[in-house]
């Protein structure tokens, strides 16, 4: 990609004044450098996120399948260690936005390479944030990561849901409240026919679950298949 001559003197006057340094380790000239990257702990052992019995690619166990809507919820890594709770901080709310970059094509690469189900999905779509919260932070982080794997995994993206009311923070709340919070939270876009599909649906942190699961009975009752849970991080 060329730049303009007043591009390039823009990002050199950026980085004199906001030297990029890597989250990790504070190597110059890297977002997160590949030794840090490299240093976050994935999960060696999925589970079935209802149940927490082993079960490949978190898929959703027969028995949970009878009395639950996700298919699956995979998590790629626990939130808490330092590189990767830094770098998510730093990317949802100080906007570095390179950083959902870089942690979305580590996540894709994650999925190739053990040939993960969610490869036969026919929609990427990613959980949708009040107006509010999408103005304050200046874009969706659960949209930027869903727009990387559609790239890498070569599945259309198409923004399914709208938010129908202003939801709390999940993060400081007890399970149930959480549950009670996202109820009804979400609506399927007018223009959407979403019929006999199979989605992967996209978040940023999971913790119980609960956005990802009314989500997805939102998405099945417009006719969807099947719903896969995909983020970056799970933390309590």
């Amino acid at each position: 990609m060329r730049f303009s001559l007043f591009q390039r003197i823009t990002r050199t006057v950026a980085d004199i004044i906001f030297p990029v340094e890597c989250v990790g380790c504070g190597k110059g000239g890297f977002f997160i450098c590949d030794t840090c990257l490299s240093r976050i702990q994935t999960f060696p052992v999925h589970f079935c996120h209802y149940c927490k019995k082993p079960q490949a690619f978190g898929q959703t166990c027969s028995n949970c399948q009878k009395r639950l809507r996700l298919n699956g919820l995979y998590n790629l890594a626990p939130y808490d260690q330092k590189i990767l709770k830094d770098a998510i901080h730093a990317w949802k709310y100080e906007r570095v936005k390179e950083l959902g970059n870089i942690l979305g094509v580590y996540l894709a690469k994650h999925i190739i390479r053990a040939s993960h189900p969610f490869l036969n999905c026919s929609i990427i779509t990613s959980i949708p944030l009040a107006r509010q919260k999408q103005f304050d932070r200046g874009f969706n982080q659960s949209t930027q990561i869903a727009r990387v794997l559609s790239k890498h995994l070569h599945i259309p993206f198409q923004e399914t849901l709208i938010r129908t009311r202003n939801t709390k923070s999940q993060f400081a709340l007890p399970k149930i409240q959480r549950e009670l919070n996202v109820k009804n939270a979400f609506a399927v876009r007018k223009d959407m026919k979403l019929q006999d599909t199979s989605i992967l649906l996209v978040d940023d942190v999971t913790t119980t679950g609960a956005t990802l699961e009314e989500a997805c009975g939102t998405l099945k009752e417009a006719g969807t298949v099947s719903v896969y849970g995909i983020a970056i991080a799970h933390g309590m």
